[in-house]
């Protein structure tokens, strides 16, 4: 289970987690304090079980509705892009 949350009320950075990594990704911001949307942000998780399906939801987008992604895996990781992520999206992996 992946973990995404703003590091501060004045982060700068999202920190990604689960139990064997964490990834900073940087909140770009406008002046005026309105975070934009991340596009195509491709992700490295590291898992050595075999993942049957990677899927994605957020209030973001689509009305918050399930997206099934694509995603490789090999060498004891799995690889997919996240369509968009603007303040949070929620990231399942199946086994």
């Amino acid at each position: 289970m992946l973990f995404m949350l703003p590091v501060n009320e004045q982060a700068e950075y999202y920190r990604l987690s689960d139990s064997k990594a964490v990834l900073y990704l940087p909140i770009s911001s406008t002046s005026f304090g309105v975070r934009r949307c991340f596009t195509l942000v491709t992700l490295s998780v590291k898992t050595t079980a075999a993942v049957k399906c990677i899927w994605v939801a957020t209030p973001d987008a689509l009305a918050g509705a399930p997206v099934e992604l694509s995603f490789t895996q090999k060498d004891g990781a799995v690889e997919f892009t996240l369509p968009s992520l603007k303040y949070w999206t929620m990231i399942v992996m199946e086994h």
